[in-house]
């Protein structure tokens, strides 16, 4: 079983990765609309 701690510490650092992807690619891409 792995602690609830070390669990969201994971979740957080998969969120803060996927907000800097988006991030990323949202500004090498300029928004066509």
């Amino acid at each position: 079983m792995v602690p609830l701690e070390i669990f969201r510490v994971i979740v957080i650092i998969i969120l803060l990765i996927s907000i800097t992807v988006v991030f990323s690619l949202r500004l090498s891409t300029p928004e066509q609309e």
